[in-house]
C-alpha cells in the first residue's frame, strides 16, 4: 500500500487534523483561563468578610442595612502602624489591614504626609482595591481629624 502525499485527501486530512488540534489548544487555553478566575472569585469570597468586615447575620435577615458593607472606601481609628502597614478599626470594631505602597497618597487636610505622620487613635477615610488575602492596598488615605 502506497501512501499518497501530494494528493488533494492527504491535504484535507493533514488540514482537518491541524484544525481539530488547534481548536483543542484554544478549549485548553478557555478552561486554563475560566479555572484562574473561578479559583480568584472563590478566594477573593472566602477573604470577604475579612476584606470589608460584612454583615454579622445574613442580609435576609437583617434587611434594614445597618449591616451592610462598605465598597472599596472605609474609614475607622488607626489601631498600630507597623511594617508598612496600618492597620485600623471600623465603626463596628472590625480590623482591616491597609498596605501602603509609594503610590499610596496620604493627606492631612491639604498637607501630604507620610506613613510615620500616621498614628495610634487618628481618624482614617481610605480609599483602595481589596486583595485575596483581606488586606486592602490603599491609594489615597486622607486624615481629617489627626494630630498635628
Amino acid at each position: 500500500m502506497k501512501f499518497n502525499f501530494e494528493g488533494k485527501h492527504f491535504w484535507r486530512i493533514l488540514i482537518g487534523l491541524g484544525t481539530i488540534i488547534i481548536l483543542l489548544l484554544v478549549f485548553q487555553l478557555g478552561m486554563y483561563i475560566g479555572f484562574r478566575k473561578a479559583n480568584f472569585s472563590y478566594r477573593w469570597g472566602e477573604n470577604y468578610h475579612k476584606t470589608f468586615g460584612g454583615p454579622s447575620i445574613s442580609m435576609i435577615d437583617n434587611f434594614q442595612g445597618r449591616d451592610l458593607v462598605n465598597g472599596h472606601g472605609i474609614t475607622g481609628i488607626v489601631a498600630k502602624v507597623e511594617n508598612g502597614a496600618i492597620i485600623m478599626k471600623d465603626p463596628n470594631g472590625v480590623e482591616k489591614i491597609l498596605n501602603i505602597t509609594p503610590q499610596t497618597l496620604l493627606k492631612r487636610g491639604s498637607d501630604t504626609i507620610t506613613i510615620t505622620d500616621v498614628k495610634i487613635d487618628d481618624r482614617l477615610v481610605v480609599v483602595g482595591s481589596p486583595k485575596n488575602d483581606g488586606t486592602i492596598d490603599a491609594e489615597i488615605i486622607r486624615d481629617f481629624y489627626g494630630k498635628n
